[in-house]
């Protein structure tokens, strides 16, 4: 299975084969494992239905590159493959030959511009006389986004910055972000959770992602050093707060709500309100907190590489849910019967059905 899928127009077919050259080179590990449908190792055998070989590759990689010019945006077909990519919740990247208008349907994911100033990279391509020139800051951008789309813990460092004496091995604590170097044996079940969400932020339909398994079967690890590190990485898409364990105080315990909303504004650069306030506004004033949120959103926006991309999605990871509804669980899990607590993130879309 190719790992990354390369949606391309047939007239830009000269640049997709120097694109992959280039990427295979940069990243060996990347060698035959780019999806380019006039590659002989990695595209479409000859024989085979065509259409049905895209439609495999498209399901069965972890990322696609949209190599788009005027000639892609034309073509039904690259079209095609993008929404296709976005309905199945691929992380996208997008490649730039040249400038496109305000109207590019592909403008809220990571661009990287392979034309423009500066240094140029050039590559010979069979049946080409002028060689491909591509931008080599884009290049790099391009290189890296994918090193860090990865799934596989080999994707992650260890041990984790300051803590060079950390152990792999965590006894009865679960993994936790800083850990997903060395948390293996999930790939294909992250990969599947990461384009549910995705999917769940594009269609708007659903706002509760439920991990769901036997006692001991490792959720929490999942939740923590499964799915959060990878989309802490898609900061464009997602603001990933930090993860609530309910335990008797959900909103203004030590590892409440409270404190992942006033953590979060830190990093963002929001100083204020104080963590004080925040508890306060979530037992008594809901509508400030909502007005909180949209600021943290809107900080995230504006501190993205293309801010006129939409505001990401705030997303809230709780571990241990069943502490909500436990009988000793505490005055703040019934606070107030009218509050409807995943209403207070603006982007976050609610459906009924999964009330």
């Amino acid at each position: 299975m190719a790992r990354v899928f390369l949606s391309h127009s047939s007239r830009d077919s000269a640049e997709a084969a120097a694109l992959v050259r280039w990427l295979s080179e940069q990243q060996p590990g990347l060698a035959g494992d780019i999806f380019l449908d006039v590659d002989e190792r990695a595209g479409i055998v000859q024989g085979t239905r065509w259409r049905d070989a895209l439609r495999r590759a498209l399901t069965r990689c972890e990322a696609v590159i949209c190599l788009t010019s005027r000639d892609w945006h034309a073509s039904t077909e690259c079209v095609a493959e993008y929404l296709t990519a976005v309905y199945l919740g691929k992380r996208i990247f997008c490649a730039r030959l040249e400038p496109t208008t305000d109207a590019d349907k592909t403008r809220e994911w990571q661009r990287c511009d392979l034309f423009g100033d500066g240094p140029i990279a050039e590559m010979r391509v069979e049946g080409r006389a002028e060689p491909v020139r591509f931008r080599i800051e884009g290049l790099r951008r391009l290189a890296a986004g994918l090193a860090e789309a990865g799934i596989g813990a080999e994707n992650f460092i260890w041990p984790p910055p300051g803590e060079p004496q950390r152990s792999p091995y965590r006894g009865w604590q679960p993994f936790d972000p800083v850990d997903a170097a060395v948390y293996f044996g999930r790939d294909a079940q992250i990969a599947q959770g990461l384009e549910r969400l995705r999917g769940m932020r594009s269609a708007g339909a659903e706002s509760v992602f439920a991990v769901v398994g036997p006692s001991g079967a490792g959720k929490s690890s999942f939740l923590r050093a499964g799915l959060l590190p990878r989309l802490l990485r898609e900061d464009r898409q997602f603001l990933v707060l930090d993860i609530v364990r309910p335990e008797r105080h959900a909103l203004s315990g030590i590892h409440g709500l409270g404190v992942a909303v006033h953590t979060a504004r830190v990093r963002l650069g929001l100083a204020t309100p104080a963590l004080g306030e925040i508890k306060r506004g979530l037992l008594d004033d809901i509508d400030t907190v909502r007005t909180w949120l949209g600021q943290m959103r809107e900080a995230a926006r504006e501190q993205s590489p293309e801010s006129d991309s939409a505001a990401p999605t705030v997303l809230l990871g709780v571990d241990q849910a069943e502490e909500l509804f436990a009988a000793d669980a505490g005055p703040e899990e019934t606070i107030s019967p009218d509050i409807d607590y995943l209403e207070l993130c603006p982007g976050l879309p609610i459906d009924p059905e999964t009330r």
